[in-house]
């Protein structure tokens, strides 16, 4: 309407007129005689005042009728001036206190202020969150005139600080256990009631039926309810709506405000109608428990009608942020079971696999061991039948070659001297016979050189060493610090054998003139060394398959618990190492 103009010539504006309509609303006996314009005119310019702020401004009566709704109520409620005038404010809102009314006006009426967070509605049914400040306007000993009430919408500052907590506290609670189970049931925990009056979680595993893993509801007795519910119709993959329609598309379902009739629409019999209504399901909310691509499960969200509460599409963005994290908490967890059942199958197979190989082991060392008992076994043998043969040809076969030559001997000296061809006939004889016999001596000496066993082994190596240097020409040298070897017959022998292949290697391969043998006793073990000037032995032929005068040296010191060492150097030699144990025990 357009603005009248007033007598003293100045344009009436709608701040006016409320101005008026307050000052007739006044009660005629409270208005004191001595100043009824001085209130009219403050009331006046107080309206005006208010109708520029951008916060409700709501002037009620103690009645609770509204005086004055200034242009921030209008654009934050929805209802224009003349809609709301009149009205119960607290009935037009639909305002929820935190704490009884009438509590809030006594103290009012003993302060003549209040302020706290009310719940409210829109005129389009979305609520709202307001800090809310109450103020008593009164002449002096008079009955209340009026209350202010300002309201500061404050509703996405709450959502943010829900928010934050209940992402927080489910941060937590995600965190708090690596069990897909326990974090679910601790996030139904978080959700009631920061999110929810009831909260259900659904999971689907493959080839399984829709089961929910956890269950939270704000009233315990509704929670027998819902777990009624749940127990008499669970979802199932056939249902158009729902959970099963969620775990089949991936996509969120909402529902701002149910209805019996989406309710009818949606139960599958009379018996679930009657529970869902019982349950004064007003907002529900069905989000996918998805991450890498697959879903998981599903939450389920409602609020009844009995908290006030109704779900937005800022509550949905917030559900699904929640959901996702949840999922990816789950799906991080259901992995970290896997990998650890996969490295508990890995470590048993691990483990069997190693006790396979220690008792594949155990067997090839027991193999080994007797291997080299029956080794040590053939070379004592061997000596033993050398020995024997030695001792055989030396005594026997040389006892009757020398019997022979006697004879013979006896034969020339009685034969008669005219008969030349004869006696040139017993001289190729002798000849003969003093060469068998020399042969069966080196024979024998060879097998088992007597000087081992009845001189030791320091005398028989000179003795080898000699016998070398004057068949090979190759200059030898024998160091020892050595007065008597502290070695068993078996470890003599070992020792001689060695430096006997040892010899033979350097007359067939080194082109060596000088051959430099060192043998040295300690505590504990004894040292033989042969060095040589030839061509120095190469790694390929000390490791070759056909190197098998070096394999007997290594199997000899082995047999023996000791060390074999062999290196060349080009055009410098090939050193021979051989430490033996003194205390050694036959195994």
């Amino acid at each position: 309407m357009p603005d009248d103009v007033n007598p003293t010539g100045r344009t009436t504006t709608q701040s006016d007129t409320e101005a008026a309509d307050l000052e007739q609303r006044e009660p005629e006996g409270q208005r004191t005689q001595a100043a009824p314009e001085n209130h009219t005119r403050v009331l006046r310019e107080q309206v005006r005042l208010l109708d520029l702020a951008h916060d409700a401004i709501i002037l009620r009566d103690p009645q609770d009728a509204i005086l004055s709704w200034n242009h921030g109520a209008e654009e934050l409620y929805g209802w224009t001036k003349d809609e709301a005038l009149g009205k119960c404010s607290h009935t037009l809102l639909h305002t929820q206190f935190p704490q009884p009314l009438e509590a809030i006006e006594a103290e009012v009426l003993r302060t003549g202020y209040w302020e706290g967070e009310l719940i409210q509605v829109r005129q389009d049914g979305a609520p709202l969150v307001v800090d809310s400040r109450w103020t008593m306007s009164q002449e002096e000993h008079t009955s209340p005139v009026a209350i202010m009430e300002i309201n500061s919408d404050i509703t996405i500052h709450k959502h943010v600080e829900r928010s934050r907590r209940l992402l927080a506290e489910a941060g937590q609670a995600l965190a708090a256990s690596l069990d897909p189970t326990t974090q679910l049931a601790s996030i139904a925990q978080v959700v009631v009631p920061l999110l929810a009056d009831w909260c259900v979680v659904y999971i689907a595993q493959e080839g399984q039926s829709i089961h929910p893993v956890a269950v939270a509801h704000a009233d315990p007795q509704k929670k027998a309810l819902a777990d009624d519910l749940r127990r008499r119709h669970p979802p199932t993959s056939d249902v158009p709506r729902g959970v099963a329609k969620v775990l089949r598309t991936g996509q969120p379902e909402f529902y701002p405000e149910t209805s019996d009739e989406l309710l009818a629409a949606i139960a599958r019999d009379a018996k679930e109608l009657e529970i869902a209504q019982s349950l004064g399901l007003k907002s529900v909310m069905i989000v996918p428990l998805a991450t890498r691509g697959h879903t998981l499960g599903a939450l389920t969200l409602v609020v009844s009608g009995e908290s006030g509460r109704q779900y937005t599409a800022d509550d949905l963005v917030l559900a699904e942020e929640l959901a996702q994290r949840a999922a990816l908490a789950v799906g991080n967890a259901q992995l970290y079971t896997q990998t650890k059942q996969l490295n508990a199958e890995l470590e048993e197979r691990v483990s069997q696999r190693t006790a396979e190989v220690l008792e594949a082991n155990a067997q090839l060392q027991a193999s080994q061991a007797q291997l080299l008992r029956l080794a040590h076994h053939e070379q004592t043998a061997r000596e033993e039948e050398r020995s024997r043969l030695a001792r055989e040809l030396h005594d026997e076969l040389g006892q009757n070659l020398t019997g022979l030559k006697m004879d013979l001997a006896w034969l020339q000296e009685h034969i008669d001297p005219t008969q030349k061809d004869l006696l040139q006939r017993f001289e190729a004889m002798f000849s003969l016979l003093d060469a068998t016999i020399r042969n069966v001596r080196r024979i024998a000496t060879e097998l088992r050189p007597g000087v081992l066993d009845d001189l030791g082994l320091l005398a028989a190596m000179e003795w080898l060493l000699q016998e070398f240097e004057k068949r090979t020409a190759i200059r030898c040298q024998l160091t020892s610090n050595v007065e008597k070897v502290a070695l068993d017959a078996d470890g003599t022998t070992v020792l001689f054998r060695i430096l006997q292949e040892a010899l033979t290697n350097v007359a067939r391969h080194a082109g060596a003139t000088q051959v430099e043998v060192s043998l040295d006793q300690g505590q504990d073990t004894i040292r033989l060394q042969v060095q040589d000037n030839g061509r120095g032995i190469l790694e390929s032929e000390v490791d070759g398959s056909k190197s098998y005068g070096l394999l007997g040296m290594r199997e000899r010191v082995q047999l023996r618990s000791g060390e074999f060492n062999i290196r060349g150097t080009p055009d410098q030699g090939t050193e021979v190492v051989i430490r033996l144990p003194l205390n050694h025990k036959d195994g």
